[in-house]
């Protein structure tokens, strides 16, 4: 693979120290990390020694993959340990939490587990309940597990909690009353050892500060650290990057695009990422060349970045401008979706872009399937999952997926202590392992009913994990009885598009020759439209990045998708992107 050199890439593979790269989108941040890797460490050990490493992290497995791919294309060769490429968490996991978790807990017997899921948790109950008005007029109580998940509870680095990454708008007795059912939440998890990442990074953060040694010893394991999607990191993660740097680290680097940061519901601070950039120990530097888009593409979206130097975003132009941007003013989603195939049938690489599941199904990407079944956490819809996970030849996530309910189906007498032993110990057994791909290549088929599907997957449950006690997968009533007789194929059946639509968070990161993207009439709840295109005054919302990211996505043809009843007239869209785009009504 050959590395494409210009002034701007030249000077971040030169430089050392604490670095900020301010990518734009399509200028190869990935690519830039990996190389500049394969540079340093062509000269490692004469600089470092052989017992240290470079720490090259990202914030998904999807993207330290990549780094990984891009490596290999290089230098012809895997990354050598010390060296490691991992995501931020695991390398908190690994180097930080798990190793040394024994120091804040004295009791504690067994090493810590960071879970995969965590929705077993949802079936714990807590005497904490607020009085709740129904639609009878009626003041009830309430169990406050019902009104704030469990498994949705966090601990922020202030110590207050948030519940599904949002702290709820709560004062008084009714504030008071949820800090403690969190503070009970908490307790029962670190008593028994089971963390969540978020639980991890505050833990962690707190080894840091308390046994500096743990944090010297680490900046000398890595003493340079590089930081692929930084923008997506937490408070926390950056607080923890900011104790090793106080214990030596004087080499790390953070790479991202703050424009691009989707992960607020993961408490992502993209501010953090831009005050970093501000810092004058801090050197700063930019890639403002976009190798992806057409430049009237690119003009489309960078209006969105704050003016100044974060707007400078140039690219190729290519002839044909007027036909790299559209509107299709639609009101029929089939109608729209034929005419978009219309459009981009010269193009190899296209895709349609939504943001929510309700426009996931109404576009055919997703069956409106329901949660049919009692048992917690839910075997038999992650035996459905696993099956299709097993034909596309995703061994790994089917086994670590169904894994996670055996515990409970096997020994569902037993404490929680107990299946957190016993699960620890299947997932060393191979064995083990093989009974669970087992069960999933012959779990019932999708052409039974629900009510069929349901007994022949407890008695196949029962002849391959020999659990216990009976299982009883139970079905849910009430307004779920109709679904009893219906085709399994109906509920959990295969999106006639699930290939061709696409949520914006699935498609970051990706290059596609077309793009979609599609917008509802108004920005109400979670919806995005035409509105979040305008400029922001301050820096970007979320609403206004997911429409970035989604604008992003094309090399050659963007279509924007307004629905016919939108409050924006054919002036508005011409005055926001340009009075070379083509606007057709349907």
């Amino acid at each position: 693979m050959k590395f494409e050199h210009n002034q701007e890439r030249d000077a971040f593979l030169q430089v050392r120290g604490k670095v900020v790269l301010d990518a734009c989108p399509g200028s190869g941040k990935t690519t830039i990390v990996a190389y500049k890797l394969s540079n340093i460490l062509e000269t490692w050990e004469a600089d470092y020694g052989k017992y240290f490493g470079v720490a090259c992290l990202s914030f998904t497995n999807v993207a330290k993959d990549e780094i990984n791919d891009k490596f290999e294309e290089f230098t012809g060769r895997q990354i050598p340990y010390p060296h490691m490429v991992s995501t931020l968490d695991s390398f908190v996991n690994r180097f930080i939490t798990l190793p040394f978790y024994h120091l804040l807990s004295k009791n504690m017997k067994m090493r810590p587990r960071i879970l995969d899921d965590t929705t077993f948790m949802d079936a714990w109950r807590f005497p904490f309940s607020v009085r709740r008005k129904r639609k009878e007029g009626v003041s009830r109580a309430t169990p406050l597990h019902y009104i704030y998940r469990p498994s949705s509870i966090d601990l922020m680095l202030n110590g207050t909690f948030t519940s599904g990454g949002k702290a709820p708008s709560l004062s008084g007795q009714e504030l008071e009353l949820f800090n403690s059912y969190c503070k009970s939440i908490k307790k029962i998890q670190f008593t028994k050892g089971l963390l969540k990442n978020t639980d991890s990074a505050v833990l962690a953060l707190c080894i840091l500060k308390l046994y500096p040694a743990v944090a010297n010893a680490l900046v000398s394991r890595f003493p340079y650290i590089m930081i692929d999607e930084a923008q997506d990191t937490s408070e926390i993660q950056h607080a923890i990057i900011d104790e090793l740097i106080k214990r030596g680290l004087n080499r790390v680097e953070v790479v991202g695009d703050p424009y691009q940061c989707l992960y607020e519901w993961r408490e992502a601070r993209p501010d953090l990422f831009v005050d970093r950039g501000d810092c004058d120990d801090w050197i700063t530097l930019g890639l403002t060349r976009c190798r992806r888009s057409a430049q009237a593409i690119v003009d489309s979206y960078k209006s969105l970045r704050l003016r100044g130097t974060h707007d400078l975003i140039s690219s190729k132009p290519c002839e044909g401008a007027e036909q790299q941007i559209r509107v299709l003013r639609y009101s029929d989603a089939q109608e729209l979706l034929d005419r978009y195939k219309e459009l981009s049938k010269d193009f190899r690489r296209c895709t349609v872009l939504v943001r929510g599941s309700s426009h996931l199904v109404e576009f055919g990407a997703k069956c409106n399937s329901l949660n049919l079944w009692k048992i917690v956490p839910a075997l038999p819809e992650h035996l459905i999952r696993g099956q299709r996970e097993l034909a596309a030849g995703r061994v790994k996530d089917v086994v670590r997926r169904v894994r996670q309910c055996v515990p409970a189906v096997v020994l569902p007498e037993r404490s929680l202590e107990d299946q957190r032993q016993f699960l620890e110990e299947i997932e060393r057994d191979p064995a083990w392992n093989a009974r669970i791909l087992e069960l999933v290549s012959l779990a019932p088929g999708l052409g039974e009913t629900v009510n069929e599907w349901t007994q022949k997957a407890e008695q196949r449950c029962m002849e391959i994990l020999q659990p216990a006690a009976t299982i009883d997968f139970q079905l849910k009533h009430g307004k779920y009885r109709k679904w009893h007789k219906r085709r399994m194929i109906e509920v959990f059946g295969d999106a006639p598009n699930g290939s061709f639509v696409m949520s914006i968070h699935s498609a970051k990161g990706m290059t596609f020759d077309s793009v979609m993207l599609v917008l509802s009439a108004t920005s109400k709840g979670q919806s995005i439209s035409f509105s979040d295109l305008k400029p922001p005054g301050g820096f970007p919302g979320e609403k206004n990045r997911l429409v970035y990211v989604a604008m992003s996505r094309p090399s050659d043809q963007l279509v924007l998708a307004v629905p016919q009843a939108a409050k924006a007239t054919d002036e508005m869209i011409t005055r926001c992107l340009g009075d070379r785009v083509l606007i057709e009504v349907l």
